[in-house]
């Protein structure tokens, strides 16, 4: 019989009100498509806003890098460890209270306190500190 080669007719479908599309005869584009170009663009700002905090905080970074105390971590002749500050020319027995440190693995800096002294950690934390030093070790130096 000749209608069997009629393709099936679709099915019959309800759409739900949120489903509905409604066309924008400016941009030929469905409202699903207009809100989904909408998100898109609302995330590519929110990404280009995050990038210009980030180069933001680089730069003031970088100005602040030049704030803070390099203190080396020396040891005398008898092998008591002692701090230099070779921009300030002070040498003293205490370390300082909140220095930098530099987790490889992770490639993030952390920030250890110390017990001024002895030198020996107290705790670490990923917060900087209002106040920290960079402390360039003797055996960093050394070979």
């Amino acid at each position: 019989t000749s209608s069997s080669r009629l393709p099936t007719p679709p099915k019959e479908t309800t759409n739900k009100p949120t489903s509905l599309l409604f066309s924008n005869t400016s941009t030929k584009l469905s409202s699903k498509v207009n809100n989904k170009v909408d998100e898109i663009d609302a995330f590519i700002d929110k990404e280009i806003n995050r990038k210009i905090d980030r180069e933001i905080v680089k730069e003031v970074d970088k100005e602040l890098d030049s704030e803070i105390d390099t203190w080396y971590e020396l040891k005398d002749e008898n092998g008591y460890y002692y701090y230099y500050n070779s921009i300030t020319n002070v040498s003293t027995w205490d370390s300082p209270e909140w220095v930098e440190e530099f987790d490889e693995s992770r490639g993030l800096h952390y920030y250890v306190q110390l017990d001024q002294t002895n030198g020996h950690p107290i705790k670490s934390t990923w917060l900087k500190p209002q106040k920290f030093a960079r402390l360039i070790r003797e055996s960093t130096n050394t070979s």
